[in-house]
């Protein structure tokens, strides 16, 4: 199985944007851990300025409170007029396939209203809701931890990053997929993001998980299903936003931190490699990610050029997977087999993230 063991990039100097927040962060602390002890929760975002009003706003801002939620239990999808019925900027508590969600608080900041909904039938005072989390960000140093190392002993755990967007729910959208993304590299399977509502296309957090995973050694065998997910912590260094984005459906991937992996790839028994990436053409985390991972796996070759194909397979012995590309060189073609061990993101300005891999090869 693929395994995580990111570490952070020790940098000798705080950049000032890690120690700066945008404007428009909220001051309450239910924004940076919606997920915390005996609390599973959910942000929405609404700009403050919509067709009809005050209420309107609110109105969308429990709406996506409540889709962050759906993707965590499962909920139906539904259209527009039925959320509209259901969520109305009255509502306190709705019920959605057996459970019932609570709108809890919400503040209003630089033009945004943020609204928090808690899955459950009660909820601690607002003083606690509202204070305890630390909005400090600082990727290079890994804090807050789950920064460099998101997994945790009973769910997997992926960083996503967005740079600044059009609008705030749309920042927090694209940052929650390009953690998803991650999946296909770690766990060997694709993913396919949909807006839950394809009319509200800056809708927070709803999206629905397609997951299809092929195993080419068997070349029969297909499987869809789809994944639960919650976004649980969110940060912000200067305009780039992080989210922990969790899913409690896949085994999580935990095996200890590497030490300075960035330097020091041959380690902890494996022979290893780091690629990197900087921004690309059209400007997805994905895509660098990707190049990224081609270049690791070139400086475990040594070849000058490589490419990796579309398909991967899946090799499977009693509970262990490895996820083994078919890497084409400028001069042979090869099968390499590989694991993702760690992944870091290094913010270079509003609209600039490096991405940093750690790929190790396997015996398989």
């Amino acid at each position: 199985m693929a395994m995580l063991m990111a570490a952070c990039h020790q940098a000798s100097v705080r950049t000032e944007q890690e120690d700066s927040l945008p404007a428009h962060a909220p001051p309450v602390c239910w924004f940076y851990q919606p997920v915390r002890e005996n609390l599973v929760g959910s942000v929405g975002v609404a700009r403050a300025l919509a067709i009809g009003g005050a209420k309107r706003v609110d109105q969308l801002a429990k709406q996506r409170a409540a889709l962050g939620l759906s993707a965590y239990i499962g909920a139906p999808n539904l259209d527009i007029k039925e959320l509209d019925e259901l969520i109305t900027s009255e509502s306190e508590t709705i019920e959605w396939v057996g459970h019932k969600i609570r709108f809890v608080d919400a503040t209003e900041t630089q033009g945004y209203r943020y609204q928090y909904a808690l899955l459950g039938d009660s909820a601690p005072p607002l003083d606690t809701l509202r204070q305890g989390c630390s909005r400090q960000c600082r990727p290079t140093q890994c804090q807050p931890a789950w920064l460099c190392d998101p997994m945790k002993p009973k769910e997997a755990g992926f960083v996503g990053v967005s740079f600044r967007a059009s609008s705030l729910p749309t920042q927090f959208g694209i940052a929650v997929k390009n953690a998803l993304a991650q999946l296909q590299y770690f766990y060997g399977v694709k993913v396919q993001t949909e807006g839950w509502y394809y009319r509200i296309k800056d809708s927070l957090g709803g999206y629905r998980i397609r997951v299809q995973e092929v195993n080419l050694e068997k070349k029969q065998h297909k499987q869809t299903e789809e994944l639960r997910f919650l976004v649980t912590d969110a940060c912000y260094a200067g305009e780039q936003l992080f989210v922990r984005v969790m899913t409690p459906d896949l085994p999580p991937i935990h095996h200890g931190i590497a030490k300075n992996w960035l330097n020091q790839p041959n380690q902890l028994g494996y022979q290893g490699a780091v690629g990197t990436a900087s921004l690309t053409s059209d400007g997805l985390i994905s895509t660098q990610i990707r190049i990224a991972i081609e270049r690791a796996f070139g400086g475990l070759t040594g070849a000058e050029q490589t490419q990796l194909e579309d398909s991967m397979v899946i090799k499977q012995r009693n509970k262990a997977r490895t996820v083994v590309w078919n890497l084409h060189t400028k001069s042979q073609s090869e099968d390499i087999s590989g694991k993702l061990q760690g992944i870091i993101f290094e913010p270079q300005g509003s609209y600039k993230t490096r991405v940093y891999v750690w790929v190790v090869k396997t015996n398989e």
